[in-house]
């Protein structure tokens, strides 16, 4: 996947993603032409889903497998973006940082896109900002 091209796609798909994706967790309007690249990456993608040994698992087209990778990933985004998820979708609360997540928390009142970093360096500016 080292070719000009597969980079370039990557890139692509990733920024049509965010930008879709912080559309909708601001309750905005996603671009036209983001949400049609993201479906052309969805249907390019000669991936399928199949039930082995009792699992969802990804199968990809050997002819074309990185296509395959893109469209597997834009579907994803598809279904997160445009399914029952969308409500959940979020901005993290960090100033410095650009992540979206989908808020699985029971309140659905998370506010850092990973506690391991976002999370931890919010609660620990917000403490030392109680005992000044």
């Amino acid at each position: 996947m080292n070719s000009p091209k597969a980079t370039w796609c990557a890139r692509e798909l990733r920024e049509v993603i965010h930008r879709i994706g912080t559309a909708t967790a601001t309750d905005g309007e996603s671009d036209p032409a983001d949400v049609d690249r993201l479906n052309e990456f969805s249907v390019a993608g000669a991936g399928h889903l199949t039930l082995e040994h009792g699992r969802a698992t990804w199968c990809l087209s050997s002819r074309s497998w990185v296509d395959s990778l893109f469209g597997v990933i834009a579907d994803d985004a598809v279904r997160v973006l445009g399914g029952e998820s969308r409500t959940r979708v979020r901005a993290c609360a960090r100033p410095e940082c650009r992540g979206l997540y989908v808020d699985t928390s029971r309140a659905g009142t998370r506010r850092g896109c990973s506690m391991n970093y976002c999370g931890n360096r919010q609660k620990k500016q917000n403490l030392r900002a109680s005992t000044r």
